[in-house]
C-alpha cells in the first residue's frame, strides 16, 4: 500500500492537528530568545538515546552534514538536487520551514503526507511518555524530535543518501549525531553571538564542531581567523580539506533576471578534473555560485566514498532545477516583490550586493521585520541606505521585535523615519503602496516574516500550517 492508503494508525493520534499539537508542548529553542547554549541543554547524549529508543535511524543512511551561518541551506538543497538528478533517492533535512514542518524533511523534493506525519510522531510517543515521566528535566526537545522524525523518514523512504543541515551551531546541534561521508561549511560570520560566541574564531570552532575523524570537509572562503580553526579541526582529526577558491573556483560568473524575471545565476566552475562550463542556477545572487561550487565539490567525494554514477550532465540538470524559496526570490507583480529571508549582517550584504547588480538605479520600499536576539543596528547601518522608504512590521513569532523599537533604532542609527505597521499584512499593503506599479518592494530580516508573507505574494488562498 501506498503511505496514503494505509489503514488505521498505531498510536495516540489519529490527525496531523493531534500530531503536530504534541510536538509543541515540547521546549522549541527556535522561539526563544534567552537560553543558556551548553551541553547541559543541548545534550546529545539525549539525542542518542531518541535515536536508540526508534531505532538509531542515524545510522542507517549515508549522509552529508553541512553548517554555516550563511548559504548551508542553499548548498544542502544544491547536494540533494544533483543526487535527485543522478537517479538517487536523496533525503533532505533542513530548518526552519516557512509554512509546514513536513518542509525540514523532504525527499527527493517531495513533502510527506499528513498521514505518514502522523506515524512518525506515534512512532516518537513511547520514548517521549516514558521520558517525560522519568527524567522530566531531560525531556526531547522540540528540535530534536522532528530531527528523529525525519531520520526515520529518510529509513523508511529508503533513501539512498541524505544531506542533512545544521540547525544552529554545530557542535552541540541535534544533527550532530551522525557520521557524514563529508562535512561541509559554508561562510562563517556573525549570528546568534550570544550563544555561538562573539568572535569569528569561536563561531567557527562551533561550526568546526561537524568534523568527524577521517572524513573529507568542505570549506567555503573564510575570514582568517575562521579559516584558522577549521583548518586545524580537520588536521587534528585527519580530514582532507577541499577549499572552495582553491580547490574549486568560480570564474566568468553572471547573475541578473531574464525578461521573464526568471533569475539566474551563469558561471563556470574550475575544478581538480576540469572545467564545468555555462553552469545555472535558477536563483539570483553571485554567492549562489560559491554555494554551488561547495556543493559539486561535495558531490565529488559523495560519489568517490559512495560509488554513485554520478554524470557531469546530472550536475547541471541538478543545479538548473534548484528552487529555494524565501531566498532572493523574485515575485513578479506591480510592484515586483524581492522576498528574502537575509536575518544576519552576512546575508545583508549578500541582498544589498543583489539590489546593487540586478536592480540598480532602483531603490526599494523595504518591509522589515527582525527577531529581538538580531544585531538590528549593523543591520540597518548596511540595508537602509539602499532604501527609498521602510515599513517595520512583526511576524508571528514570539521572538519578534517590536516594530516600534526598531524604527526608533533605525532612526538613531541612519536618521530614516520609518513607517510602523504591526500587522503584517497591513504592512505590505503599505510598502505596495509605497512602492507604485513600477517599483520594488523587498521584504528581509526574517524568515518568520517570509513565511508570513509567501502565501499571500503567491496568491495562496490558505497560508499553510505553522
Amino acid at each position: 500500500m501506498t503511505p496514503q492508503a494505509r489503514p488505521a494508525m498505531t498510536g495516540p493520534f489519529r490527525t496531523h492537528d493531534e500530531a503536530f499539537g504534541f510536538l509543541l508542548e515540547f521546549t522549541d529553542y527556535e522561539k526563544v530568545t534567552k537560553f543558556k547554549y551548553d551541553i547541559a541543554t543541548f545534550n546529545l547524549k539525549r539525542v542518542e538515546e531518541l535515536m536508540a529508543a526508534v531505532g538509531r535511524p542515524h545510522r542507517a543512511f549515508r549522509a552529508a552534514h553541512v553548517a554555516g551561518t550563511k548559504g548551508k541551506g542553499s548548498t544542502s538543497a544544491m547536494v540533494q538536487g544533483v543526487l535527485t538528478a543522478a537517479g538517487l533517492r536523496t533525503g533532505l533535512y533542513t530548518s526552519p520551514h516557512l509554512l509546514r514542518v513536513e518542509e525540514r524533511m523532504t525527499v527527493d523534493g517531495a513533502l510527506m503526507s499528513e498521514t505518514e506525519f502522523v506515524e512518525l510522531v506515534n512512532e516518537l510517543y513511547p520514548y517521549t511518555a516514558r521520558a517525560r515521566a522519568e527524567w522530566p528535566n531531560e525531556s526531547p526537545t522540540y528540535f530534536e524530535l522532528v530531527t528523529a522524525a525525519g531520520f526515520r523518514h529518510f529509513v523508511r523512504r529508503k533513501v539512498d543518501f541524505a544531506v542533512v543541515e545544521v540547525g544552529m551551531g554545530g557542535r552541540l546541534d541535534a544533527t550532530n549525531v551522525i557520521a557524514p561521508e563529508v562535512s561541509v561549511i559554508t561562510r562563517v560570520d556573525f549570528d546568534h553571538e550570544d550563544r555561538l560566541g562573539h568572535t569569528l574564531d569561536r563561531i567557527a570552532g562551533e561550526k568546526a564542531g561537524i568534523i568527524k575523524s577521517g572524513a573529507p570537509v568542505v570549506c567555503q572562503p573564510q575570514a582568517p581567523e575562521a579559516q584558522a580553526v577549521i583548518e586545524r579541526t580537520a588536521r587534528e582529526r585527519g580530514c582532507p580539506l577541499i577549499q572552495v577558491g582553491r580547490d574549486y573556483r568560480v570564474e566568468r560568473l553572471e547573475t541578473g533576471l531574464d525578461e521573464d524575471l526568471t533569475p539566474y545565476c551563469r558561471f563556470d566552475l574550475a575544478t581538480p578534473d576540469g572545467t564545468l562550463e555555462g553552469l545555472t542556477l535558477r536563483l539570483l545572487g553571485a554567492h549562489q555560485a560559491l554555494n554551488a561550487a561547495a556543493a559539486v565539490a561535495a558531490i565529488e567525494i559523495i560519489r568517490r566514498r559512495c560509488g554513485f554514477a554520478i554524470p557531469p550532465e546530472a550536475v547541471r540538470r541538478g543545479l538548473d532545477a534548484v528552487r529555494i524559496p524565501a531566498r532572493l526570490e523574485v515575485i513578479p507583480g506591480r510592484p515586483v516583490v524581492l522576498l528574502d529571508g537575509a536575518h544576519n549582517p552576512v546575508s545583508i550584504r549578500a541582498l544589498c550586493d543583489t539590489l546593487d547588480r540586478v536592480f540598480a538605479g532602483r531603490r526599494p520600499v523595504l518591509l522589515m521585520g527582525l527577531s529581538r536576539d538580531k544585531n538590528a543596528a549593523d543591520i540597518f547601518k548596511l540595508i537602509l541606505p539602499k532604501a527609498a522608504a521602510v515599513v517595520f512590521s512583526r511576524s508571528d513569532s514570539p521572538r519578534a521585535a517590536d516594530p516600534c523599537d526598531l524604527a526608533q533604532l533605525a532612526r538613531e542609527t541612519t536618521g530614516i523615519e520609518a513607517v510602523v505597521e504591526p500587522d503584517a499584512v497591513a504592512a505590505l499593503d503599505r510598502a505596495r503602496t509605497l512602492a507604485g506599479p513600477e517599483g520594488l518592494v523587498c521584504v528581509a530580516g526574517s524568515f518568520f516574516l517570509a513565511g508570513n508573507l509567501r502565501p499571500l505574494l503567491l496568491g495562496m488562498a490558505e497560508p499553510g500550517r505553522s
